[in-house]
């Protein structure tokens, strides 16, 4: 959410004004009405809560790519400035607070080196479109999980269908979605991959013969733009409008596989199913 600068003197008023005073208006001016990600870490020493909090606060924000304009057009770009998962120069605020038991703070950081970029506005308008598209399900999936092998690998898919969108080179892209569907479909090595996927990926998303046949000639049209980079290093030719299909089919699948989370415990029941 953001921060409106009410809540933020709530969040920094443990601090006393006299000693901390620069740093609470310095963290003012620079987060409120800033949307941020926050997870909190009970009871967990210093450097474990750091990396919970970036495990839990990296799913949320895949989540927010997942929904981004980048599913539908996949030239727009998509970053979100977190310098955990970037590759290029860090461009994150930290603000981060170590508490003692009596609730005071011993240690109060704020860190800055935001280079401008475009913000993607998430007004009224466009979150009611997330929600139409299914993001209360992916709310309630990641607030409530059951452990289990399907949901854990819900979580993999989560993430690096995020960094996939992040990635501004579309056929190491297409690459990436193409692995993410392999973890999701294959359930050996014994069946080449583009059958697997043909065969399960239609009948998990779609009731429609006409679309069916429009996965699978998708996934047949990149999947030979995957071989070709990985096998030869040549960077096929591809129409645009394919990966956009493509992208929005795999978010189908997501948005299935939580659905059938919870029925299903592992990725094979879901396949064995679709077998018989």
């Amino acid at each position: 959410g953001s921060f409106t600068s009410e809540e933020l003197d709530g969040t920094l008023s443990f601090l006393n004004s006299e000693k901390h005073g620069d740093l609470i208006k310095l963290a003012k001016q620079r987060f409120e009405n800033i949307t941020i990600v926050t997870y909190v870490a009970k009871e967990v020493e210093i450097t474990k809560a750091r990396e919970l909090t970036k495990m839990f606060c990296s799913t949320a924000v895949n989540v927010l790519k997942i929904f981004s304009p980048t599913l539908f057009s996949p030239r727009v770009r998509c970053d979100f400035d977190l310098d955990f998962l970037l590759k290029g120069d860090p461009k994150s605020e930290e603000f981060s607070i170590k508490y003692s038991k009596e609730k005071k703070p011993l240690v109060a950081n704020l860190h800055f080196n935001r280079k401008s970029y475009e913000l993607l506005e998430i007004d009224d308008e466009y979150l009611d479109f997330m929600k139409e598209k299914g993001m209360g399900n992916f709310h309630d999936f990641l607030c409530n999980p059951k452990g289990t092998e399907l949901c854990e690998l819900i979580v993999k898919t989560i993430d690096l269908f995020g960094a996939a969108l992040s990635v501004d080179n579309l056929h190491l892209r297409i690459i990436n979605l193409f692995t993410i569907s392999e973890f999701l479909l294959l359930k050996g090595n014994d069946i080449p991959i583009l059958d697997s996927l043909k065969k399960y990926f239609p009948i998990l998303i779609s009731e429609d013969k006409n679309e069916r046949s429009e996965i699978k000639r998708i996934l047949t049209s990149l999947y030979s733009v995957r071989s070709s980079a990985i096998h030869h290093g040549i960077y096929k030719d591809f129409q645009l409008q394919d990966l956009s299909k493509f992208q929005w089919y795999l978010f189908s699948m997501l948005k299935k596989l939580i659905s059938l989370s919870k029925v299903y415990d592992t990725k094979d029941e879901v396949l064995e199913e679709i077998d018989d």
